[in-house]
């Protein structure tokens, strides 16, 4: 056998060994676990304010969140989290755009769940245990949300429906009169009905709402 020879031989036994050897440590490492469920929960989603993240997981060791605005890139919020506590709250970085979707990520033992357009927009919870005032169906009760102030109204046994307070002319304030069951605007008279729409003018346009949702019996949140 040549010098030559001899090299080639060598090289094909050492590769072989490797392949051989890497082989066999694929083969003991232990099966891929499944991530079931990633959710979401956008109590607050904008930047600095909380997001609560849930997931469902069969014996996933190690779990790391990353969130991004949608067709940015990820960015890490933690990792190393324990996947038996089945939840994480994430603070949003000063970076994140507030008027972007969201895109959160969920990775396990080389597996990830991604969600993806989230709203980021601000959250308000209404309860009537706190409010009992909006118990009744048809009540109208005037509330401060987060700075804003806005006009609740309990809309069946199951939702409520939340008016902008700007008259739609001229954005002035408007108030509600029990006695008549209308919004008046004392700028220049103009009169909308308990669904907001317009009786009188100068106004053309409906009051604004707020996108609201039921969270459970009594429970509901506006984003806005």
């Amino acid at each position: 056998m040549t010098r030559r020879e001899y090299l080639n031989a060598s090289v094909v036994t050492l590769f072989s060994t490797i392949i051989a050897a890497c082989t066999k440590k694929v083969g003991m490492l232990p099966l891929t676990k499944k991530l079931v469920m990633l959710s979401v929960v956008p109590a607050k989603a904008i930047a600095n304010d909380q997001l609560k993240v849930f997931w469902n997981s069969e014996n996933i060791k190690l779990l790391s969140v990353h969130t991004r605005a949608v067709a940015g890139n990820w960015d890490l919020i933690a990792e190393n989290i324990d996947a038996k506590l089945g939840e994480y709250i994430i603070i949003l970085p000063t970076s994140f755009p507030s008027s972007a979707a969201l895109s959160v990520k969920i990775s396990g033992d080389e597996l990830e769940a991604v969600k993806t357009g989230i709203p980021t927009q601000n959250a308000f919870i209404i309860e009537t245990s706190v409010h009992p005032e909006l118990v009744t169906i048809g009540a109208m009760k005037n509330l401060n949300m987060n700075g804003n102030d806005v006009f609740v109204k309990r809309e069946s046994a199951t939702s409520i429906k939340c008016f902008s307070s700007s008259c739609t002319h001229s954005g002035c304030p408007i108030s509600f009169l029990q006695t008549s069951n209308k919004f008046n605007c004392s700028c220049h008279g103009s009169e909308f009905d308990a669904n907001g729409a317009v009786l009188q003018g100068p106004a053309s346009t409906p009051l604004g709402t707020f996108i609201c949702e039921t969270l459970a019996a009594e429970k509901f949140r506006i984003l806005y």
